[in-house]
């Protein structure tokens, strides 16, 4: 009988001390990632705008964004119509702009521009939904344009790069770029990407790929981008969360890409990535919506570089909202600031415990500090929105 007791007694210690690894909803990513922002509305002319660069289609991205709203009660965006044209049911709410590449530089929002077929499968509007949807749940009421390049190429990317930074700003608040593939580094990239950077006052950020599928972005933008690998929240019994390094996130040192001057601090040689991480765990993210079905969580480094992308959004939307910005101006944060400002001890928030959401091997072990899985930790909004440099510019 005494046995039997201290089982029972002992299973319940257990359970009252083990953390669990659930599908987090993106209110209680909000919660832990930009907490106590006061951003209720879309701010107008100057609303801060994330550009996402992706060579897939979907034909039900509008849709599929609002009903991914409905299922986890968040505001709805305006949406394009099947011409491209957006329609602006409410201004209080975030726009999605679609623009479609045709030729090798031009883009447009109208998909009958395009003169290659806008195939969409299962597989690339679950590609395009995973980042839209992403962003959003993170920055609900910013805006969004997605640059559907034709193909995945080197130029192409650079092409979509010069649009993003140099003509979209004429119309739109671009306060960052961000994209979710890359590939190894390779030396045919260089020359193309070696002046493709030409905004200081714009945000970059990508993934650093997974499970040792990828490795490095592609080698010039690793040195210019915020590489962002993964994490793992897990749900501790009185309901808190706790951050974790993601076994997946496949951080490492460039082969190409020479030291920065933001790393001196670090003893690697050359470029060391990542440079933070956000949630990448496909336990504990949040479950997507492709034509309209409720499909799989979301998960890897790409969608952590969504989610980074919509703290930035956010954070600059609270900004605004807590120095009164005019209309006649607009907020940016400068890129090269931003990486000085991560690698300085300025709290953001540590990941040195590696996560047992699964029986994965950790490709790199989390450390006190910087280390290859999490590299400087998750993004503390209190912190960035107190000491960050914040660029305001005259219309």
């Amino acid at each position: 009988m005494c046995e039997i007791i201290f089982f029972i007694f002992s299973l319940i210690i257990i359970l009252m001390t083990t953390q669990t690894y659930t599908s987090l909803t993106p209110l209680q990513l909000q919660k832990y990632y930009t907490p106590n922002n006061t951003v209720t509305h879309n701010l107008g002319v100057n609303n801060p705008t994330i550009v996402v660069i992706n060579a897939y289609a979907s034909n039900t991205v509008g849709s599929d964004v609002n009903a991914f709203s409905d299922f986890y009660t968040l505001p709805h965006m305006n949406i394009p119509d099947g011409f491209g044209n957006l329609q602006v049911t409410d201004p209080s709410l975030g726009n999605l702009y679609l623009y479609y590449q045709y030729g090798s530089s031009n883009f447009s929002t109208s998909p009958n521009a395009i003169s290659y077929p806008l195939v969409t499968t299962a597989s690339t509007a679950t590609d395009v939904n995973v980042n839209i949807q992403s962003i959003h749940a993170m920055a609900p009421y910013a805006n969004i344009a997605f640059l559907q390049i034709s193909t995945i190429s080197s130029i192409n990317f650079a092409n979509a790069l010069n649009f993003a930074q140099n003509i979209l700003p004429n119309t739109l608040n671009v306060v960052g770029v961000v994209i979710s593939w890359g590939t190894k580094e390779n030396i045919s990239d260089k020359a193309t990407f070696s002046n493709a950077f030409t905004n200081p006052n714009m945000m970059f950020f990508g993934p650093i790929g997974n499970n040792k599928s990828v490795g490095i972005l592609p080698n010039m933008p690793a040195a210019y981008m915020v590489a962002c690998g993964g994490t793992s929240i897990a749900t501790n019994p009185d309901g808190t969360l706790a951050e974790q390094a993601w076994n997946g996130s496949t951080g490492g040192i460039c082969s190409m890409v020479q030291k920065p001057l933001y790393q001196t601090s670090l003893s690697y040689a050359m470029r060391a990535v990542p440079d933070i991480a956000m949630d990448a765990d496909p336990l504990t993210c949040f479950k997507i919506i492709t034509n309209g079905v409720v499909g799989a969580n979301v998960g890897g480094t790409s969608t952590a570089a969504m989610l980074a992308a919509g703290v930035m959004a956010v954070l600059i939307q609270q900004y605004m909202i807590n120095h009164t910005t005019p209309a006649t101006q607009i907020v940016r944060i400068n890129q090269s600031d931003f990486l000085t400002y991560l690698y300085v001890p300025n709290g953001e928030i540590d990941i040195s415990i590696n996560s047992k959401s699964n029986k994965w091997t950790n490709y790199q072990q989390a450390a006190t500090g910087y280390d290859l899985a999490t590299g400087n930790g998750s993004l503390n909004f209190a912190n960035m929105l107190e000491k960050l440099t914040f660029t305001t510019i005259s219309l």
